[in-house]
């Protein structure tokens, strides 16, 4: 269950919020900053900035010009999106221990989150 008084995180710029709030407590505890954990944050932020982009460009192709599904195309993106999780995951492995936990913690609590979010609405949907 997700803890009283937590953020409910619905998308990309909510977890980012949330990790640097998270990350600003540990400093705080720490009573010093973490540059690397504050490193590896800006590259999230800039990677899911860059998707985001990417993201709705493409969307904004597909609304004014419908085509065909290429499968080649989907292949190829899904091979762009698969070294970027691979980058993801090495540099997450590459952090020191504070960050890694700040990362799984807030994961957690994000994909909670997602998971009620969905459960909402299959309730919220008439059945078929």
């Amino acid at each position: 269950m997700v803890q009283e008084g937590m953020p409910e995180l619905t998308g990309s710029s909510e977890m980012l919020t949330f990790m640097e709030d998270a990350l600003r407590q540990l400093e705080q505890a720490q009573g010093c900053v973490d540059p690397q954990a504050r490193a590896q944050l800006d590259r999230l932020r800039q990677q899911t900035a860059a998707l985001s982009k990417a993201g709705g460009q493409q969307q904004q192709q597909d609304l004014t010009s419908p085509q065909p599904v290429d499968e080649l195309a989907i292949a190829g993106q899904l091979d762009s999106l698969d070294g970027q999780l691979k980058d993801l995951e090495a540099q997450i492995a590459d952090a020191d221990p504070a960050t890694q936990q700040l990362f799984r913690h807030s994961t957690a609590v994000w994909l909670q989150q997602q998971q009620q979010s969905e459960q909402q609405q299959q309730h919220r949907q008439p059945p078929s």
